[in-house]
């Protein structure tokens, strides 16, 4: 189970239609690119965001942060928590984006349509890249949060079959470009 403070809140200011929301925090990041709240490579809890507010992007790992854009303008989903993906010196952490759905229709559409695109990317993936690794799944989780009742989100993971973490950063961007290619493919939200 995943953990976010605010999480309630961030839903309600995600869908308030205002362009001049600003926080007052400036993004931290660690010697390994990760952007949290204290900078720290063992700390994954980051502020809470809305897209509403003119330093969102700011607070997105530069590796992620196309994949997030295009995920937000093509489905209005909200996006809770995002990764780059990580070298540490004796692990790493796979490239993920976490979604919130508002509600159970929302819920079924993207999970449907993030399962056909994760597909997608996995056949094209297999078909175009074979010493390439990685490939992406849904995982489905809960998100407990100090303003309310958990929520169910949509993990998109970017994994490495064998765990070898050369092999996984030399094509973590070549998934990362089939996944927005196909997501180009993929019939927006209303």
């Amino acid at each position: 189970m995943n953990k976010a403070k605010g999480l309630w809140g961030l839903i309600k200011k995600w869908d308030t239609k205002s362009n001049y929301a600003k926080s007052n925090v400036v993004p931290i990041i660690s010697n390994s690119g990760n952007i949290n709240k204290v900078g720290s490579d063992s700390v994954s809890e980051s502020h809470l965001l809305s897209v509403n507010d003119i330093n969102f992007y700011d607070f997105i790992e530069s590796g992620i942060k196309n994949e997030v854009k295009a995920l937000i303008n093509t489905f209005n989903c909200i996006t809770y928590s995002s990764c780059e993906g990580h070298k540490y010196e004796n692990d790493y952490e796979p490239r993920n984006i976490g979604v919130i759905p508002r509600d159970y229709e929302e819920y079924c559409f993207l999970k449907k349509t993030f399962f056909e695109l994760i597909t997608m990317t996995n056949i094209n993936l297999i078909k175009n890249y074979r010493d390439c690794d990685v490939y992406l799944s849904l995982e489905v989780d809960k998100v407990e949060t100090d303003d309310g009742p958990s929520l169910t989100s949509l993990e998109i993971y970017f994994f490495s079959l064998s765990d070898d973490a050369v092999n996984y950063f030399n094509y973590i961007d070549i998934a990362s470009n089939c996944f927005l290619n196909e997501l180009k493919h993929i019939k927006k939200s209303d």
